[in-house]
């Protein structure tokens, strides 16, 4: 049985920053007026030649899937589920993938505090520093907001339950 509401999320982009390796920082948004999930995002720069795992994801709308169907785990998977399931909490079962962006696949939601960590996959972050300013000031409290982001999502997912993300770029905050 499919949970009657469908979960949309907005990835509003914010800065674009080019030294240090490149990182775009941005916001998570749930598209709900009650009680939104919000937190931030780190994400590889914006390039207009794809470069897979140093790429963000472009501008569009996708929907959020469990990886693999929640089937036959790979090394990654068991290795997240060593480092996220601590202290008996098994929160974390397979990667919630944002499916359908053009020209690549395995884009995950993960935990990681800088750009070195993306792989082009965007972070989400409690805590943000100002890569304009000081590109090394980047993300923190990464797992308690991943941890919060499947404790919310997952389950709805399991049970067929449908979710979007829409992805905006800078240029949509001048529009």
């Amino acid at each position: 049985m499919q949970p009657f509401k469908i979960m949309d999320f907005i990835l509003q982009h914010y800065s674009n920053v080019m030294a240090n390796g490149g990182s775009s920082q941005g916001i998570w948004i749930e598209k709900t007026l009650d009680n939104p999930f919000i937190t931030h995002c780190l994400e590889d720069e914006r390039r207009d030649v794809l470069v897979l795992k140093e790429t963000r994801i472009q501008a569009g709308f996708y929907p959020l899937k469990i990886w693999n169907d929640g089937k036959n785990p790979n090394q990654w998977v068991l290795d997240h589920r060593a480092k996220y399931n601590l202290n008996g909490e098994e929160w974390f079962k397979f990667p919630i993938e944002i499916a359908n962006v053009p020209g690549r696949s395995g884009i995950l939601i993960h935990a990681g505090i800088d750009q070195t960590h993306t792989d082009g996959c965007p972070l989400l972050c409690d805590t943000m520093g100002n890569n304009t300013i000081d590109p090394a000031n980047q993300g923190a409290r990464s797992l308690q907001a991943v941890k919060r982001f499947y404790k919310y999502v997952y389950p709805y997912l399991e049970k067929g339950g449908k979710s979007f993300l829409e992805v905006r770029d800078e240029s949509f905050l001048i529009r």
